[in-house]
């Protein structure tokens, strides 16, 4: 079966962001296991909060937050660290990336978090984390969420 939209879009953007200078390859599809120490610094993208309705067009217009998060290690540096993560995604992300460009009807402007957190070594070891959060819109066929038109 056909990925749903939000698989694609999801993927899109892994695809669009692998690359980046500060992480590179380390860049994952919704992982949800803790990501190892020897992986930072890395990105992990989302799609949540998702909202529907119908359109004009009669097709359901869909609306969610693409969540990129960025995790590094806590050090003197970490929120240049982070803003550097940050200007690298937003820059790839609003470029004319074939990937996400192909499914997307709009992306808006970010919201951005950041927060410090202990890691399995504790308050010892800690890493940085940024949350970059793009309003996306696509639209799917009426009944076939794998569709995205």
């Amino acid at each position: 079966m056909p990925d749903h939209a939000r698989k694609q879009v999801r993927q899109a953007a892994v695809s669009d962001l692998t690359g980046l200078v500060t992480t590179g390859a380390n860049v994952f599809n919704a992982r949800v296991k803790p990501i190892d120490e020897h992986r930072l610094p890395c990105l992990n993208v989302f799609l949540l909060d998702e909202n529907s309705d119908w359109d004009a067009a009669g097709t359901i217009l869909r609306t969610g937050d693409l969540v990129i998060e960025g995790r590094a290690f806590a050090g003197d540096t970490l929120f240049d660290v982070l803003d550097g993560i940050a200007a690298e995604v937003e820059t790839a992300i609003y470029a004319e990336t074939p990937a996400l460009d192909r499914l997307l009807c709009n992306i808006g402007t970010p919201r951005t978090q950041m927060e410090i957190a202990d890691t399995s070594q504790g308050a010892d070891r800690r890493i940085g984390i940024i949350r970059i959060l793009f309003p996306v819109q696509y639209r799917t066929r009426q009944g076939d969420p794998t569709a995205i038109v």
